[in-house]
């Protein structure tokens, strides 16, 4: 079979030679990038273990700074990926790094700790996507209670760390915590209401108590004063209670689970016979 021959045409032999000339141009720019790359790498070396004077060493981060500019190697876009609920002008303003700017000068370590200090970012990583973008991949933290102390509420993470003071209205199913000290100790709490759901449906408020214990209340007014160790167990102790004996469901004030060898119960004051009805224990 004869072979099959193409007629070159002057579009062709300008696209071929346009093909050549684009690859000459990214041979130089890749030799010019590895050699920025080599010399930044010494400067960078040099900076850190020898004794070059400040002038010196000012110099060096100067000459890398031009010969990014100089090389198109300059910050011309920022990708933001995982944000939901950060502002995406809050993250840019924390990252604080100007358009134009050499991407070899921007600190990522500097840059990610400002992140990391925004109400929602959990995590922040950043890396250089040459030549002129920043990658930007957040992590946010986790809605977990509602903390009020002192007639403001707060939404806050497992963690304790608050996230937002405002616009709550979503989050308003949310366990609510309250006093000084609850957030740290919220995750414990809500996890041992949450291995009794009779009882954690019916708590409106967990009240941390001279940062030592917690208070319950229910949804019908009812306090339980819990001790200060193993609140895990009186809990459960409180469900097995409610669940022979309707304990929540009487006319009482309040009960006292702190002492481990008695119950404590404080009436209402339209308690009546409700709790010395025969054979009923209280």
């Amino acid at each position: 079979m004869p072979a099959v021959k193409f007629k070159r045409t002057g579009r062709a032999r300008r696209s071929w030679w346009d093909g050549i000339r684009r690859y000459r141009r990214a041979l130089r720019r890749g030799a010019a990038i590895v050699a920025l790359l080599g010399f930044g790498s010494g400067a960078t070396a040099a900076y850190w273990f020898t004794d070059w004077p400040e002038q010196g060493r000012a110099w060096a981060l100067g000459q890398i700074e031009s010969y990014s500019i100089a090389l198109g190697l300059t910050v011309q876009e920022v990708r933001v990926s995982g944000r939901v609920e950060t502002d995406p002008g809050a993250a840019l303003a924390a990252l604080a790094v100007p358009r134009d700017a050499p991407i070899f000068s921007v600190d990522l370590a500097e840059a990610r700790r400002r992140l990391q200090a925004l109400d929602w970012v959990r995590e922040a990583r950043i890396a250089r996507r040459l030549p002129a973008t920043l990658s930007i991949h957040i992590v946010e933290r986790t809605p977990f209670a509602i903390w009020q102390h002192r007639g403001v509420q707060a939404l806050i993470d497992r963690e304790g760390e608050v996230m937002a003071t405002a616009r709550l209205e979503r989050w308003a199913n949310l366990p609510v915590v309250v006093g000084s000290g609850a957030p740290r100790a919220a995750a414990a709490m809500i996890d041992a209401l949450a291995s009794e759901p009779m009882l954690q449906a019916r708590v409106v408020a967990a009240i941390r108590i001279g940062e030592r214990r917690w208070n319950l209340r229910f949804d019908n007014g009812i306090e339980v004063l819990l001790p200060e160790e193993d609140h895990a167990g009186a809990i459960r102790r409180l469900a097995d209670w409610q669940r022979t004996y309707n304990v929540l469901d009487r006319a009482v004030a309040a009960i006292d689970m702190r002492f481990a060898d008695r119950l404590l119960l404080r009436l209402a004051p339209d308690a009546g016979p409700v709790l010395r009805d025969p054979g009923e224990s209280t």
